[in-house]
């Protein structure tokens, strides 16, 4: 659509604009929500973007798409965790969906390698001499 193409060449206002002239034409509204909430991503407008993406997946919650957008967002913001159940709802909607799929390895990649990272954060900052082991305790 041209309001696709306006967002990949960073024209906002067209856009909306043509987003605006879809609706009034009787697009589907969950594929204008999902182009909308891909805006508000770009803006870095993360609870407007869940929001959008929300009612997305209201109007069509077999639509495994809205799903894989919903679970860009939340790991945007770093909440892998949160991710991975929103993952797994799109794709028992589409099972070999490429882009739920890398989404999934990227979030639990993200997460362990941030549970590595806390825990080593914590040890590095509990102690200014290295931990030894005690076998007596």
């Amino acid at each position: 659509s041209r309001a696709y193409m306006h967002r990949r060449l960073n024209n906002t206002a067209a856009a909306r604009a043509d987003i605006a002239a879809a609706l009034k034409a009787g697009a589907d509204s969950a594929a204008v929500n999902r182009l909308l909430c891909a805006l508000e991503l770009d803006a870095r407008n993360y609870s407007g973007a869940l929001s959008l993406c929300d009612q997305a997946i209201n109007t069509s919650p077999d639509w495994a798409m809205a799903y894989n957008t919903k679970s860009v967002i939340l790991t945007s913001q770093g909440k892998y965790q949160e991710a991975l159940p929103v993952i797994d709802k799109g794709l028992g909607f589409s099972p070999n969906n490429v882009s739920l799929l890398t989404g999934k390895a990227q979030a639990l990649n993200r997460r362990v390698a941030g549970a590595d990272f806390r825990a080593h954060r914590v040890q590095s900052t509990c102690s200014s001499r290295p931990l030894r082991y005690s076998p007596s305790g």
